[in-house]
């Protein structure tokens, strides 16, 4: 494990605290890299992603990524494949 990242498992280690999600990405988006990016959630009951962290996201799309079903749009991408997905030059 790279020393750049160390730091996200920490955080995710802590079992004593609750998570900061915005923390979180900021450190994985450092990690990377990436100038933007989010955190979802899967709520296994209903199988659909929600949104906990997101960074440099334009305010008028965030209605739409409150809640993702698996397999739509970049994050329901992801969690579908259970890999990262990326655009570069959007």
């Amino acid at each position: 494990m790279t020393s750049n990242i160390k730091p996200i498992f920490d955080t995710l280690a802590d079992e004593e605290s609750a998570i900061d999600w915005n923390r979180l990405l900021v450190e994985i988006l450092t990690a990377f890299d990436c100038s933007t990016g989010t955190i979802h959630i899967l709520d296994w009951e209903s199988q659909l992603l929600h949104l906990k962290a997101y960074q440099r996201i334009p305010e008028f799309l965030l209605p739409k990524m409150m809640v993702i079903p698996i397999g739509k749009g970049m994050a329901g991408i992801a969690a579908e494949r259970k890999q990262s997905v990326q655009i570069c030059n959007l």
